[in-house]
């Protein structure tokens, strides 16, 4: 009798999953409903079922479809899930909705009883199909899809030439949200003001870093004539032929930030990033043995054989991060400052109360109260520049920027280095007043563990140079 049980639950199955289609037994009080009913593929649907005896198993199925007419015949169904029935004969699964062939239209979805008589009823059958949202587009090349902010950014800053395609679809890191394609991983930041709302992964950085290069004793000692010097990691960027090459790359890409015709240098820096090493020969992803160089946010390859306008490539650093440490994980959540530090200039005094710096003054920390948050260097910088008197309360301590009226764009940190991008109308007191300004804001960033460079840029340009300027 147990056999012959068995085998009746076999055939049940077998009707189930014939090509010519669901076989349903009997008018069945089982129904189901699905939400939503179109979407992007990897849309999570939601499918909610109710008429089921209580404390009873139910088996959840879907079955591909190509043509949205063929949905109500349900052929080749698979399993979603198997589920316990509430004590009022409800019950509920999910099920990620992925496109699993080009021409795949969507999924039909329905429940079966697990247990009980052979034939067994089935629910009704209830149709998902593949849509785009109005502010998403699918890459079926890839099976992701782009959308919102993420996507209104990949078709305004370049598209597919600057970024690839999609290699994942939006996800959490370290709290953010965060989207990997072949060349670049895109970080949400709704704390900023467009267009630093979205910044770049420092892709290059991290790679060096997977791979144990200290790019910081890679250092080129002196400036190459008709090349671009950059003091920040004393690097030259130059070009292989006349007029193409390296530097022409940087210098005529970038972001698009200020609406002017041309490419300015805190675009192509927004985009590229520094140089973090000299061009070396080094053997890319393609086995190929070809001229690079590596920076911030990319890697160029210098392909001398390609036709006019391609010579030089672009690594694709997204797909190399990726298969390197496979699908990004889940990281804790970061933890929440209460109390920060900020930095003032003790007068002549010689680093006997906190750093020294130039003109015999010593920068000196004051501890003060935020609200709480998990980013305390945007909350530390944001108090330092809200203080406009030339002393700090009572303390004595010199305020270098009480006559200027500086803003906080944004504050990031990746690797270990803090880029910090300020707009405003800088006043100085006098020459003495530039390292104090920088010891500033560069001491006030340096007090957090993760912290172990800064970069700071005032109205787009490195604020050292804005400096050397007003000297």
């Amino acid at each position: 009798m147990q056999l012959y049980r068995q085998m009746l639950a076999i055939v049940g199955l077998l009707l189930l999953l014939v090509p010519g289609g669901i076989t349903q037994a009997q008018p069945a009080d089982l129904a189901i409903t699905i939400q939503p009913e179109s979407a992007p593929p990897g849309t999570e649907v939601t499918i909610t079922g109710q008429g089921a005896p209580p404390n009873t198993s139910v088996q959840v199925l879907f079955a591909p479809f190509n043509d949205p007419a063929a949905c109500r015949a349900g052929r080749g169904a698979e399993s979603v899930a198997v589920v316990t029935t509430d004590a009022d004969g409800t019950f509920s699964a999910t099920h990620t909705a992925q496109r699993l062939s080009a021409d795949q239209a969507g999924n039909t979805y329905l429940a079966q009883l697990s247990e009980g008589p052979v034939p067994r009823p089935n629910s009704n059958l209830e149709c998902f199909t593949f849509g785009q949202q109005q502010d998403a587009r699918y890459f079926p090349e890839t099976n992701h899809t782009v959308s919102g902010e993420f996507l209104n950014y990949w078709q305004e800053q370049g598209g597919l030439a600057v970024f690839g395609y999609p290699l994942t679809d939006r996800l959490q890191e370290e709290g953010r949200d965060v989207q990997y394609f072949e060349r670049q991983r895109f970080e949400l930041h709704p704390e900023n003001q467009p267009p630093y709302n979205i910044l770049l992964g420092r892709l290059g950085a991290q790679l060096l870093e997977r791979q144990g290069v200290d790019w910081r004793a890679d250092r080129e000692p002196t400036r190459e004539p008709q090349c671009i010097w950059f003091d920040q990691t004393t690097q030259n960027v130059c070009n292989q032929g006349d007029g193409v090459g390296f530097r022409s790359y940087w210098s005529n890409n970038g972001l698009e930030f200020d609406g002017q015709p041309g490419t300015s240098y805190a675009e192509s820096l927004a985009l590229f990033g520094y140089p973090l090493t000299t061009a070396q020969v080094e053997t890319n992803s393609s086995g190929d043995q070809v001229l690079t160089q590596w920076f911030e946010r990319a890697r160029f390859e210098w392909h001398p054989d390609n036709p006019a306008g391609s010579q030089v490539l672009l690594g694709r650093l997204g797909a190399e991060l990726l298969q390197g440490g496979g699908e990004p994980q889940p990281q804790p959540e970061p933890p929440v400052f209460n109390q920060v530090q900020i930095y003032f200039i003790a007068l002549g005094d010689a680093g006997q109360s906190g750093v020294e710096i130039g003109c015999n003054d010593s920068a000196v920390p004051v501890e003060v109260a935020i609200e709480p948050t998990t980013a305390p260097l945007t909350a530390a910088l944001e108090t330092l520049f809200s203080i406009d008197s030339r002393e700090y309360g009572e303390t004595g301590l010199y305020n270098a920027f009480y006559q200027s009226n500086i803003q906080l764009e944004n504050a990031t940190v990746e690797n270990g280095l803090a880029t910090i991008n300020l707009s405003g109308d800088l006043q100085l007191g006098g020459a003495c007043d530039n390292p104090r300004i920088e010891a500033q804001i560069e001491q006030t960033a340096l007090q957090f563990p993760t912290v172990d460079e800064v970069d700071v840029f005032l109205n787009g340009q490195p604020l050292e140079d804005v400096l050397a300027g007003s000297a």
